[in-house]
């Protein structure tokens, strides 16, 4: 599916004179979707995967912040698997969305991973790994409150300006930023995890009953 959009014939004159919608449907996709798919899909739930084990997780002695650090190499990874796989039918193709798919790869892997996993801190019902409406299933105000807002930044840079240099370079701009705010995201991920631990606890424990 990542690699659909490689082989859309798309002009960089294209991409420079859509807007509105026709910009929206040119960029969510290809962009947003296509490089953040394994941390929207899979990182929304990281912890709830665990409720079933959950008290033997929190048993190992191994720090919060090694935990944390631990899913965001996971997420990471995706994130940057989902960028790499239409990459050489991009290049090959010389496709204007080249642009789009790098800017958000970047947004995505440093402020949308992190968040994603702030807000699956606030996870408290335990899901089994073979359920497949994850997201229907546990719903999250806190989650949602973290991570719903920040899927609709970048579409502030894409409708303030008329320029592509401005418009994704502002995106990929505040994803590098971001990228190199990282050790300061671990250290806030790890406090945050471990305010919430014991409410997580509590809560899968009470969904499994």
């Amino acid at each position: 599916m990542v690699t659909a959009f490689a082989f859309i014939p798309f002009e960089l004159a294209d991409l420079r004179s859509v807007s509105g919608v026709q910009l929206l449907n040119a960029t969510l996709f290809p962009g947003l979707f296509a490089t953040g798919a394994a941390a929207i899909f899979h990182g929304q739930n990281l912890f709830s995967y665990e409720g079933d084990s959950i008290e033997a997780t929190m048993a190992r002695p191994v720090s919060s912040y090694a935990r944390v650090a631990g899913k965001l190499l996971f997420l990471e990874a995706g994130t940057l698997a989902c960028f790499f796989i239409p990459f050489p039918f991009l290049l090959a193709r010389q496709s204007p969305l080249l642009v789009v798919h790098s800017s958000f790869f970047l947004y995505n892997a440093g402020v949308l991973v992190p968040a994603i996993i702030a807000g699956a801190t606030f996870n408290r019902e335990a899901l089994t790994i073979d359920e497949r409406s994850f997201s229907q299933t546990n719903f999250s105000g806190g989650r949602t409150a973290i991570t719903f807002p920040l899927f609709g930044v970048p579409f502030l840079f894409l409708f303030s300006f008329d320029r592509l240099l401005f418009q994704f370079g502002g995106v990929a701009g505040l994803g590098l930023l971001s990228l190199l705010a990282m050790p300061l995201w671990l250290r806030g991920l790890a406090r945050l995890y471990e305010y919430n631990r014991h409410a997580m606890l509590h809560g899968f424990r009470a969904s499994r009953s």
